[in-house]
């Protein structure tokens, strides 16, 4: 199975120092994270740019953009379909719909996935994806 986990997850991850129990958990049961180059991009903007998160997770930045890589397969997206609110986040909607992934995400923007019939992407919460994988 493949997950998409958006970049505030990687945060909570990292915050949370889940981080290798859920790689560890995932892999053990075959599971694959899947990223893009964007979405890199994204985590790097998120460390470097809000002074809050960069305290919360005091791991060099690079450091935490290299573990996220080694971590993932990267994929690149094709297409954008424009049905957030906050159109930098449908690249995330993408990358769950092509690589056939699980897109975890607390946001509400991803809450209307749940009503379309198309693209058909699952979307779960971070706490229904940790009872997913059994943690």
């Amino acid at each position: 199975m493949n997950f998409v986990l958006d970049s505030n997850v990687w945060v909570s991850l990292f915050y949370r120092n889940k981080l290798e129990k859920v790689l560890s958990k995932l892999y053990a049961d075959g599971n694959t994270i899947v990223t893009c180059k964007e979405q890199l991009k994204e985590f790097e903007d998120i460390h470097t740019k809000h002074e809050k998160i960069a305290k919360m997770i005091p791991i060099a930045t690079k450091e935490c953009i290299e573990l996220i890589e080694e971590a993932s397969e990267i994929y690149k997206p094709r297409k954008r379909f424009a049905l957030t609110q906050d159109y930098k986040d449908n690249y995330l909607v993408d990358l769950a719909h092509q690589s056939k992934a699980i897109l975890v995400s607390n946001d509400k923007d991803f809450d209307l996935l749940h009503k379309l019939k198309h693209p058909t992407v699952k979307l779960l919460t971070i706490k229904e994806f940790y009872h997913h994988i059994g943690i």
